[in-house]
């Protein structure tokens, strides 16, 4: 498996492989990483990505500020996703946490066909404001 940490230094260029007529085309990990970002920062209750890794949050927006947070594994057929989110306060967490799940598994896997075998959601924090 191939895996992308957006708290580790560059992007690793290799991801998943599609074949089509013309050549092939394949997808970056950092580029999975992003979809899962987005697609978990869209749920209502997600204050924001949290800074998951070594690095903290420093680390994160300075080398990949679309991905922050987020860890992805990925093979030819399948990727495993690691989200650290903050939840605002007075939202259910449970809820908040499956909602992030359902949505980065339907935006990853309309996007790239890829089958998603797991989302993972840590929750770090409380947003008070």
């Amino acid at each position: 498996m191939s895996e992308y940490d957006a708290t580790m230094g560059d992007p690793e260029p290799v991801g998943n492989d599609f074949a089509l007529e013309g050549g092939s085309v394949r997808i970056a990990n950092e580029v999975l990483a992003g979809i899962a970002a987005m697609a978990a920062s869209e749920v209502d209750g997600v204050a924001e990505l949290a800074a998951g890794g070594p690095l903290g949050s420093l680390g994160d927006r300075v080398r990949h500020p679309n991905a922050r947070g987020v860890r992805v594994e990925s093979n030819e057929d399948e990727c495993h996703v690691e989200i650290t989110i903050s939840v605002k306060y007075g939202k259910a967490i449970p809820e908040v946490a499956m909602a992030v799940q359902e949505n980065v598994r339907r935006q990853l896997e309309s996007m790239t066909g890829l089958h998603v075998a797991a989302v993972d959601v840590r929750v770090a924090d409380i947003a008070f404001s």
